[in-house]
């Protein structure tokens, strides 16, 4: 009889033992595991970081392009214009009192071109000062919404944000046609959002969409201004 009540006692044991659930994972494993899921995760963030840094570089990349081949195209137009010594570069001669009397001014192309060439050396000053000398005696040029274009430019390289407004602000109204109307439209929203002038920002950049859909600026908005707005 304590054989047969051994044996039972047993053959229990054995069959409890085996449907036991099985052992939970130890303290110890589950933390040794935080350290790497923490590495995953931040080597994750590090690639959402690492794509959005490539896509703002190509859109910067893609902008200086187009502002280059416009320069190329500015400069190639100007090379291409004739120098008129006895006229004063809008049609109206020039009154000499002798035929060796001419005036030593420089031509218009001659003046846009010193100022431009002042502006891609970085010497902002000479380029503000020779676009304005532009500005002054060929009001009628065509290149006077490049002109104050560029001098709003070299206003924002010296910081001087109040008369880049200006100038921005000129080709903007006075110049609505021309081809740097919607790059002004662009730099004028690119300095709101930098005083923290959101809404002003956003709405010179509705007038961008309204105004100008299919505008090569339009449709390179500088990322960075698109991310300061969304904050």
């Amino acid at each position: 009889m304590r054989c047969t009540v051994l044996i039972l006692t047993c053959l229990s044991a054995t069959l409890l033992s085996g449907c036991a659930p099985p052992p939970a994972p130890s303290r110890s494993a589950s933390i040794s595991s935080r350290p790497l899921e923490q590495k995953v995760m931040a080597q994750q963030q590090q690639l959402v970081a690492l794509d959005t840094t490539v896509e703002q570089l190509s859109t910067a990349l893609a902008t200086t392009q187009d502002e280059l081949t416009s320069l190329r195209h500015e400069v190639a137009l100007l090379k291409q214009q004739p120098a008129r010594p006895l006229h004063d570069q809008q049609g109206v001669p020039t009154i000499t009192s002798a035929p060796n009397t001419a005036s030593t001014q420089p031509s218009a192309t001659d003046t846009y071109l010193q100022a431009f060439s002042a502006y891609t050396a970085a010497d902002y000053s000479a380029a503000i000062s020779g676009f304005n000398t532009f500005i002054q005696r060929y009001p009628r040029n065509p290149y006077i919404p490049n002109a104050y274009f560029w001098n709003g430019e070299a206003l924002v390289a010296q910081n001087n944000l109040e008369l880049a407004v200006a100038a921005f602000s000129t080709v903007v109204k006075e110049y609505p046609e021309a081809h740097k109307a919607p790059g002004a439209l662009v730099k004028l929203a690119q300095i709101y959002a930098h005083l923290g002038q959101k809404s002003q920002a956003q709405q010179l950049l509705r007038q961008l969409e309204l105004k100008y859909p299919k505008s090569a600026a339009r449709k390179r908005i500088p990322q960075t201004l698109l991310d300061t707005l969304a904050q």
